[in-house]
């Protein structure tokens, strides 16, 4: 679940057991009282899984498909080998008519009470793919820091190489 969704167990619970009303839990949720009994209604039949946004895990339908993603590493061994980060961008769009952008790599750290009251709050630091979706590396740590970053770059950076582009955002005080 993403950071938006990853209370909302707790608010629905809350719901059900009578200890605040579907206004107050939509009001957290910044949702519609309709929205919030909808949640309700999904967490009765499927529980907390139930609440994850329906998309989470597919992959991307602008994801670029294998046969042109393999065309374009046979271009990049083949043609175009030893061309720098710059021209391997400029080449295949101006001469293959290859319409790609780079691929990035958001990174962000988020602290929340990822375990609803039973332990400490902390912070996790992730990177995900944002061709694919997939979570490429997650770090925790006690409170958002250079070292979790790090620690999180160099889990990237291992089994999956260096980025051709980064982004990064800032969250919280």
């Amino acid at each position: 679940m993403g950071q938006k969704e990853a209370f909302r167990p707790g608010l629905v619970r809350a719901a059900e057991q009578g200890r605040i009303t579907n206004a107050e839990g939509a009001l957290a949720a910044k949702l519609s009282v309709r929205q919030f009994r909808r949640l309700r209604a999904v967490f009765r039949d499927q529980g907390a899984q139930g609440l994850a946004h329906g998309n989470r895990g597919q992959p991307s339908p602008r994801r670029t498909s294998n046969e042109e993603r393999q065309r374009i590493v046979n271009l990049m061994m083949e043609k175009y080998a030893g061309f720098n980060d710059g021209h391997l961008t400029e080449k295949p769009q101006g001469v293959e008519k290859i319409l790609r952008s780079r691929e990035l790599v958001p990174i962000d750290g988020s602290t929340h009470d990822w375990l609803e009251g039973r332990g400490p709050a902390f912070t996790l630091v992730g990177g995900i793919d944002d061709a694919t979706g997939k979570i490429l590396a997650l770090a925790v740590r006690g409170h958002e820091d250079l070292h979790g970053y790090l620690t999180m770059l160099g889990m990237v950076l291992g089994p999956h190489g260096r980025p051709l582009a980064s982004t990064a955002t800032a969250s919280g005080p």
